[in-house]
């Protein structure tokens, strides 16, 4: 609608008053209606928009009303309005006429439930161009479908045409799936509140942060390029840096764009694993951590999150013990009830022991040698543990095992849904999934859930 809106015309709806802070869902329809209102009277007040709309169709009143909720409410709605919607909309400008009453029937459009939640349904013969290509524009951009794309892509989206997605994947506001994959992957949105050691902090400050998450996104974006596979993902020695990130992977770079760089083998750098934004993550604000790296690797990339540490547990004696990390967790880990947990945590966790709080190559701890040892746990495709030496070798393991790849899996769906499967979807998934295991393309596992019935009912 042509609109600028500024972050003070963001309605703040105070939390009701359970426990759990769930938004009173009548202090909720109030800040709905009240942004509603504001976009709609800009919208009508806004040059090139809907000013003069009803002159320019030589219309007024109701008729008028009527002709505009036709026009927009497939947008809005994301699918044609019945008749009976159209004439209730339309008279929500009430005694209004022409333009003065076109913000009341907008802002009822955009305050209505079909606006505010996207509905849930089995695909049929009666889901339309407009509800299809919406359903894609939601998980992909986050937003509706402009009347461009409407115009563009409809149709075919309707027609199940498999270059559609590509073609919403290309687009710059498919950012916005990259960083709601990112952010449930690997916690993205923390890069730039970080806080480091006092000694830390000159190289590791808000702006070094951000640029660290934009080599991070971009990585992850990479991944879902044509061709691309899980192990480039995970494996690849290629790095990308920046005058502002150079430093830390240890070579040069001289302006703010990023360049490829082929990292060297004594660096060992493996792909995502060993991205700066991922080590500095999983990382106390002085130390690398082997607990928080390995959690990381079991929770994220293998789906099987360890359980919560038992009560009374003692904590970790921090580094000022004098003591490589590995002496300090074998004490902590003899006793009976951290050994089970640890032994996969810090198995994981010990090959990408080899880098700091912010994810720079070290060769050792406290004076002794890191050796980068470690052993994968059994996983439900390997018949016993895995030892390895490196995050390189780690990364080749993890990257073959079909458990990296559901978990993969399940990771973009929920990007792509904004929840977690359900039983219905069975059948649909486990064929997506027997593809995707097969030839480790995320490109094509994220266009294998956007065409399916079930699963892109959520859009």
């Amino acid at each position: 609608f042509k609109v600028t809106l500024s972050i003070g015309d963001l309605v703040q709806v105070p939390p009701g008053e359970s426990t759990d802070l769930t938004v009173n869902p009548s202090q909720y329809a109030a800040g709905a209606w009240d942004f509603a209102t504001i976009v709609s009277s800009r919208a009508v007040a806004a040059k090139g928009s809907l000013a003069g709309y009803c002159a320019r169709r030589s219309t007024s009143g109701l008729e008028c009303a009527r002709a505009l909720v036709r026009e927009i409410g497939p947008l809005v709605l994301r699918r044609r309005p019945t008749e009976a919607e159209v004439m209730r909309f339309a008279q929500s400008q009430g005694a209004e006429q022409g333009n003065d009453g076109l913000d009341l029937v907008l802002t009822a459009m955009l305050a209505s439930p079909s606006f505010l939640f996207p509905t849930e349904v089995s695909a049929s013969p009666a889901v339309d161009d407009h509800f299809k290509l919406a359903r894609l524009t939601l998980a992909l951009w986050d937003s509706l479908p402009d009347a461009a794309t409407v115009v563009r892509f409809a149709a075919a989206a309707r027609a199940g045409d498999p270059a559609v997605p590509g073609m919403l994947l290309a687009d710059a506001r498919a950012q916005r799936f990259f960083q709601k994959f990112a952010g449930r992957f690997v916690d993205v949105d923390r890069l730039g509140e970080l806080q480091r050691s006092k000694e830390l902090t000159p190289l590791f400050g808000s702006s070094v942060q951000q640029a660290v998450r934009l080599d991070l996104l971009r990585s992850l974006q990479e991944a879902f390029g044509p061709n691309r596979k899980v192990a480039e993902l995970l494996t690849s020695p290629t790095i990308y840096v920046n005058r502002l990130t150079a430093p830390l992977y240890g070579v040069t770079a001289a302006g703010d764009a990023f360049e490829p760089r082929e990292s060297a083998s004594s660096d060992e750098r493996a792909g995502l694993l060993t991205n700066l934004g991922v080590l500095a993550l999983q990382a106390k604000d002085d130390e690398g951590s082997i607990v928080k790296r390995g959690v990381f690797l079991l929770q994220r990339v293998l789906c099987t999150p360890p359980p919560p540490p038992p009560e009374a547990v003692p904590p970790l004696p921090g580094p000022d013990a004098k003591l490589p990390q590995r002496a300090r967790l074998a004490a902590h880990a003899e006793s009976p009830a951290c050994a089970g947990c640890h032994r996969a945590i810090d198995g994981l966790g010990a090959g990408l022991e080899g880098f700091d709080a912010i994810g720079r190559r070290i060769s050792t701890d406290h004076g002794q040698p890191i050796t980068g040892r470690g052993v994968v746990p059994r996983l439900m495709d390997a018949a016993d543990d895995q030892e390895f030496t490196g995050p390189r070798e780690l990364a080749r393991i993890l990257a073959r095992s079909v458990q990296t790849r559901e978990c993969l899996m399940t990771h973009v769906h929920r990007a792509l849904v904004g929840r977690d499967s359900f039983p219905a979807e069975k059948g649909e998934l486990e064929a997506a999934r027997a593809r995707f295991i097969g030839s480790g393309d995320l490109r094509g596992l994220a266009f294998d859930l956007l065409a399916g019935a079930n699963t892109s009912s959520r859009f």
